[in-house]
């Protein structure tokens, strides 16, 4: 009914129409979302910066701020005093009046400030004073002290492997008279190092870890370098408080640590010591050399950015689906409208049809006839619709209704060919019938297409036809088998009439009259001329009655045999004959010699003033090999390339050429038995070349030979 050409029609159309609209929604909202990404990293890069920086500075006014503070102390004239009297360190008496004024101004700055410590140390690092509560001297300190008192510098340094542990101390060397470190000119002129004490948890780390929009991964991280490696040293919101300082060997440190380090102020996308991917900015504390990294999770940073692009993803599929269902509602309803109109064009055209056509569903039940269908069954419409197909064609009567499985079986294995079936009429008479199965898809589904044709006058005239065949082929026998028994029954008559004749050639040659002399002549070229005549008829007729079984031959034997046969010819000629390969063909061994004797017998026969020239070649051609047999003889007129195939046809007078002119008739019932077929192409003065054809492989029961039966 056309349901599938409207289908590819219209379906290319909704389909062009939705590609598109998804991919402008797709462009769109990649741009979208590409330009959300931006923005929203855009946002946290403005956002981490500004902290960094404002940590940065934090950090930085504090370092100032307690270094400040321990080059005033260094400048205090009580603090110059207390060095210049000279101490026994090691009988010094705290209950001495120097010694516990001394003590009283540590205490008060150590209380002031809020130092874990505040020491006064000589210029060989021995303690001088300290403030009360002061955390032992360590080591650490006395080398920085050590250091300060070699060097005449201010130094920040830092004591302690643990960020919960961290101190920092702040040293500066004590002068005399109003000079400050950067005017020493001579480590002589030291009288001391003035070093006071920072506990790091409790008044820079808070800093750092302050968050003024609280986040969830987000930390701010001050690393140094000592050595060849990096050392992470203040606290790590994903590393417990009490464990040590977390340390990298340079090169493989974390990359945006490693800018910090370098001086770098910058913004990068990066692994942290974790691995986890994150956003930092870099910054670099200048009095220290110190790097700062604040940083956030990218994963964290991206969940607003995943949530919005997630609900315009949402939405654009959502518009997507909305488009598709209006198309698919559109298309469905154009779709039933033109398949409604092409069904009503379809039964117009089922009603005109020549032939009677019902159509069925897949279970078997007649859904429509035309009135063709009612005039060759007899039955009315009505009658038909619903009922069975076995009804119309009793070879069906078995499949019932609701038997969906063997009609698909019926429509699988016979649909597109033509079937010869009984056709039952209403009255109960039957009649041959084509029928021709064709499943037809339709709004209600596949349905399936039954043509029928009456054959009854075509069945009629093949068994006539059949007949005339029989009787003509018997005829064809008889008339076979009466020239075979013709021919060979007047031999014997005819020897007697030319023996006769030739007696009395014999003995009244030269004693009557010459006229007597010429009759008698003419009546022994007539009786030699009849033998022949007869001869060749009894050849002719042996193809059909007398031929061999078919074999294997090899064509290339079969030349051989009938060059033999015509040496004395060949000879005589000056005659030439070439071969290419031949082929091995099924036929009859004697009757091919005879075909190829024949032929090239023509060509030694029908030459020109140069000697015959002759070659035979062979070539596949589908199922059928072509041989070939050509000559450089006088030629024929295309006007006779049908004629010459005819039973004693000659174009010459006997005294030009000798022969009956049955030779060539012969051939072509020799090729006609072995099923194949002759032809000739020739022109004039230039030669001519006869073409016949044999099967590859002779079928078994074709082109039989016939037996001669009597005779």
């Amino acid at each position: 009914m056309g349901h599938r050409g409207i289908r590819d029609r219209e379906a290319w159309a909704y389909i062009l129409v939705l590609a598109l609209a998804v991919v402008t929604v797709g462009v769109f909202l990649r741009f979208q979302i590409a330009s959300l990404y931006q923005e929203q990293m855009a946002n946290w890069r403005r956002w981490q910066s500004s902290v960094a920086d404002d940590r940065a500075l934090m950090v930085s006014d504090w370092l100032k701020e307690h270094q400040a503070n321990a080059q005033l102390f260094a400048t205090r004239p009580a603090i110059r005093a207390a060095l210049r009297i000279p101490h026994d360190l090691d009988r010094l008496s705290t209950q001495s009046p120097a010694s516990a004024d001394l003590k009283t101004r540590l205490d008060v700055t150590a209380r002031l400030y809020g130092y874990v410590g505040v020491y006064l140390l000589d210029r060989d690092a021995r303690v001088v004073g300290q403030s009360s509560r002061s955390v032992p001297v360590s080591p650490r300190l006395v080398e920085i002290s050590r250091i300060v008192a070699r060097t005449g510098t201010l130094r920040i340094d830092l004591v302690g492997d643990a960020p919960a542990k961290t101190l920092i101390s702040f040293s500066a060397p004590v002068l005399p008279g109003s000079g400050t470190a950067e005017g020493v000119r001579s480590t002589g002129q030291l009288l001391g190092v003035g070093l006071l004490l920072v506990d790091a948890p409790q008044t820079l780390f808070p800093i750092l870890t302050r968050e003024g929009v609280p986040t969830r991964t987000g930390e701010t991280l001050l690393v140094r370098r000592e050595g060849d490696d990096m050392v992470f040293f203040s606290p790590l919101r994903h590393v417990p408080a009490d464990s040590p300082n977390l340390r990298f060997p340079l090169p493989t440190a974390p990359l945006p640590a490693r800018i910090a380090l370098e001086g770098r102020d910058t913004f990068v996308e990066y692994h942290d010591y974790r691995g986890v991917p994150v956003l930092a900015a870099t910054r670099h504390i200048t009095l220290t050399g110190w790097g700062m990294v604040r940083k956030v999770d990218r994963a964290e940073a991206l969940e607003g950015f995943r949530r919005m692009a997630l609900v315009e993803g949402l939405a654009a599929g959502l518009l997507i689906i909305l488009l598709g269902s209006l198309l698919v509602f559109h298309r469905r309803h154009v779709l039933t409208r033109a398949l409604k109109q092409q069904e009503e064009k379809f039964r117009a055209l089922l009603e005109s049809a020549p032939d009677a056509m019902v159509i069925a569903d897949r279970k078997g039940r007649i859904v429509l006839v035309n009135a063709h269908t009612e005039k060759i069954f007899s039955f009315e419409r009505k009658e038909l619709v619903g009922q069975a197909l076995g009804m119309l064609f009793p070879e069906w009567a078995g499949v019932q209704p609701g038997e969906s499985g063997p009609w698909d079986f019926l429509v699988a294995q016979h649909g597109g060919k033509t079937l010869e079936m009984r056709g039952l009429r209403r009255d109960g008479t039957q009649f041959p019938a084509e029928v021709r199965l064709s499943p037809i898809q339709t709004v209600e589904g596949v349905l399936v297409s039954c043509g029928i044709r009456d054959i009854t006058e075509r069945k009629q005239a093949q068994e006539a036809l059949a007949r005339r065949s029989e009787e003509l082929e018997r005829s064809n026998a008889d008339l076979e088998q009466f020239a075979f028994v013709a021919s060979h029954d007047l031999k014997e008559p005819l020897r007697t009439v030319a023996s006769f004749v030739q007696l009395l050639q014999r003995r009244y040659e030269g004693k009557l009259d010459a006229q007597a002399d010429e009759f008698i002549a003419f009546a022994i070229d007539g009786a030699s001329r009849m033998q022949k005549l007869i001869d060749d008829l009894l050849a002719f007729s042996r193809v059909g009655t007398r031929g061999g079984e078919f074999q294997s031959v090899e064509c290339e034997r079969a030349l051989h045999a009938a060059l033999q046969n015509l040496t004395v010819a060949i000879q005589e000629s000056g005659a030439g004959v070439t071969a290419e390969a031949l082929p091995t063909v099924h036929a009859d061994v004697t009757q091919l010699v005879s075909l190829f004797q024949n032929l090239i017998g023509n060509a030694l026969k029908f030459h020109g003033a140069e000697p015959p020239r002759i070659h035979v070649s062979a070539q596949r051609n589908g199922t059928y090999w072509q041989l070939s047999v050509r000559d450089n003889g006088i030629g024929i007129e295309p006007r006779y390339f049908d004629r010459v195939f005819g039973i004693f046809q000659r174009l010459h007078t006997r005294q030009e050429y000798p022969g009956t002119g049955i030779g060539l008739a012969i051939c072509k019932k020799i090729v006609a038995r072995h099923g194949g077929k002759i032809w000739l192409e020739s022109e004039p003065g230039k030669g001519t070349t006869f073409y016949f054809t044999l099967p590859v492989r002779h079928h078994a029961g074709d082109h039989r030979p016939k037996t001669h039966s009597g005779g």
